[in-house]
């Protein structure tokens, strides 16, 4: 108990010693090291000033990443926006043409049927031969008789009035005359031999030969009904088929030409939006760069002030006076001294044109290559365009394919039934 008692008495000792010192270390200026305070403060300070000015940079750093992840999404954002525009107006423009296609089938098809119902003589001058004719029919038909005596009192009239009222006799005269000619001119002729010869016997080859001029003017006669129905025929079919197409066809044509008419006005607003975004993006300065150097544009902008520059300085060096010759002396020394500055400033002239040249033929082949690499890209572009246009077609393609498609039972025996069924007809199970 004693000894017990004894050690607390020395942990109460130790204890307030400890206290004791941790009370003066607060008060005095000189650390458990030896080091003064303040100076172990200000170090304290250094570091944490270090430490917070890294994790600054690491923060900045972080954000300035950022920053530039956002700025790239952007512009992918912007690119794909771009993109999507032109596949659409390639799609409206897809569209315009398959109404387009559309609506010149049906005409084709249209006029197709109606030359199909033409007939391949000309129909216009076979309606004015045979309105001729029948005009001519008519009117022989009804005045026929008319005219006939209107004729006869004309000549009777100017027979009159040739020999006069006192030769009455020679009037009956000439009427005879005139009136036995018309006789034997309305008289008809007999194709068959004279009397004189019929009483010896009609000869077989005049015989042949009659009835081959007969059969002849019959099968003409014939051929001239058949035409004459023929044009009677496709007469009325033409204006049949005036009236369907006045009737049907028209009506429809005319619909189709007021839709052809929107979708062209549609089509020029797009064609006009397509050349200004064209113009804008032509104003817009070109990030690609030739060989990771400048841009094309600023390449050739640089040759050509090159160009601009050294044409300035040639017509400077022509029209500058030269400066007057001094006296030179008579003495070997001068005149080698001055031949070597000439050849020196000749040699230096040469450096100068050579690298020069060879400036200019490097930014002209870079100029070259960034104008091949311009094409190739304008290239890509237009095949991105037609590929994008061509998968978009055939992505739409699918869904009605997978549309059409007939939707099974999810069950795979039922399923092997029926793919065993459509291999097998009339066979089941296994």
């Amino acid at each position: 108990m004693a000894e017990h008692m004894q050690g607390r008495a020395e942990v109460n000792k130790v204890r307030a010693t400890i206290q004791q010192a941790r009370e003066a270390g607060t008060s005095s200026r000189v650390a458990g090291n030896g080091q003064p305070t303040e100076y172990v403060k200000a170090k304290h300070a250094a570091a944490r000033l270090k430490a917070a000015k890294t994790e600054f940079s690491d923060t900045e750093n972080q954000i300035n990443s950022r920053l530039e992840a956002i700025s790239k999404s952007q512009r992918e954002a912007a690119q794909l926006q771009d993109a999507l525009d032109s596949k659409r107006r390639v799609l409206m423009l897809m569209q315009v043409l398959e109404e387009k296609e559309t609506f010149r089938m049906f005409r084709v098809k249209e006029v197709d049927r109606l030359l199909g119902q033409l007939q391949i003589d000309p129909v216009n001058a076979a309606l004015h031969a045979y309105h001729i004719r029948l005009s001519r029919t008519e009117s022989s038909d009804g005045q026929r008789h008319d005219s006939a005596e209107a004729r006869r009192r004309a000549s009777e009239a100017r027979l009159r009035a040739a020999l006069g009222e006192s030769n009455a006799d020679l009037f009956e005269s000439c009427q005879r005359i005139a009136r036995s000619r018309a006789a034997r001119d309305l008289q008809y002729e007999s194709p068959l031999p004279p009397p004189s010869r019929q009483s010896s016997g009609a000869d077989d080859a005049d015989l042949n030969e009659m009835h081959a001029r007969v059969t002849e003017k019959e099968r003409n006669l014939q051929r001239l009904l058949d035409e004459v129905a023929d044009l009677e025929k496709a007469c009325t079919q033409n204006l049949q088929a005036l009236s369907a197409f006045d009737e049907l066809t028209r009506p429809a044509l005319r619909e189709s030409l007021q839709e052809e008419v929107k979708v062209i006005a549609g089509y020029v607003d797009l064609m006009r939006l397509s050349i200004i975004k064209s113009a804008d993006d032509e104003d817009r300065p070109h990030d690609e760069s030739i060989l990771g150097g400048k841009t094309w544009k600023r390449a050739l902008l640089d040759v050509q002030a090159r160009i601009e520059q050294a044409h300035t300085m040639d017509i400077f060096c022509q029209g500058a006076p030269l400066l007057s010759a001094l006296p030179m002396r008579n003495s070997n020394d001068d005149s080698a001294a001055l031949e070597e500055l000439i050849a020196s400033h000749r040699v230096r002239q040469d450096q100068v044109d050579e690298r020069n040249t060879s400036l200019l033929a490097r930014k002209l082949e870079k100029a070259k290559y960034g104008d091949a690499l311009g094409a190739q890209i304008e290239k890509l572009v237009s095949e991105k365009d037609i590929i994008a246009a061509l998968t978009f077609f055939q992505f739409t393609w699918s869904k009605k394919e997978q549309k059409m498609r007939p939707t099974w039972d999810s069950n795979p025996e039922s399923s092997a039934s029926i793919s065993v069924t459509r291999k097998y007809p009339g066979k089941t199970g296994n």
